[in-house]
């Protein structure tokens, strides 16, 4: 299996992939047609999941595949700290969202998440080498109306080895982290859907 090398790209497409075997106009293209059609739509229909009822300002996800399996869907009310995480194909690919409150979090401004993406890769044996973050990724913070961070970065070994995109965005009361895991092995399987899925986002109060 060949190592993957990240570098996140922020303007419309979010990010696009570097590395030796592939790095095609094509993909950037579709990228950037997924973001502005999607940053252009507005309330699409979608079934109601277990996020339905969160109190507070929350983000849900329309274009999300409806029939992903729940890994994990806790709503505590008391701290105002929220987690929903779904998976495709036998969790090969994760999609997490996750609420917490500014002064309860490890992220209480964008300079800390550095240290957070660090601190996940070296407990799960990635490579500090793959990580990026973009500190001001201004097409994503005007989409989101608050200020974004991007990360790329991968975690694991060998066949272990998944690739990791992350958005946190912080409001004036939360964080917010949204999150892609895939097994790298897989990753080009599902690729053509991540602007999808991220700039789909829709907040909801």
């Amino acid at each position: 299996m060949k190592n993957m090398k990240w570098k996140a790209v922020l303007a419309l497409s979010l990010m696009k992939k570097l590395n030796d075997r592939h790095n095609s106009l094509k993909l950037i293209g579709r990228l950037l047609m997924a973001v502005a059609v999607f940053t252009g739509m507005a309330g699409a229909s979608f079934a109601a999941g277990p996020d339905a009822n969160v109190k507070g300002l929350w983000l849900r996800s329309p274009s999300f595949p409806g029939d992903a399996e729940v890994l994990k869907f806790d709503d505590n009310e008391e701290y105002g700290v929220t987690t929903y995480i779904r998976s495709l194909d036998s969790a090969l690919l994760t999609f997490e969202i996750r609420r917490q409150p500014i002064e309860e979090s490890e992220l209480r401004e964008p300079r800390d998440v550095r240290g957070l993406i660090e601190m996940r890769v070296y407990n799960d044996d990635g490579d500090e080498d793959d990580i990026e973050i973009d500190m001001d990724p201004s097409e994503i913070s005007e989409h989101f109306s608050y200020p974004c961070v991007t990360a790329v970065y991968t975690t694991g070994r060998n066949e272990d080895t998944r690739n990791n995109l992350a958005i946190f965005i912080f409001t004036d009361v939360c964080s917010f982290e949204v999150a892609i895991s895939v097994a790298a092995d897989w990753f080009e399987d599902y690729e053509d859907q991540f602007a999808d899925w991220f700039m789909g986002l829709e907040w909801v109060e």
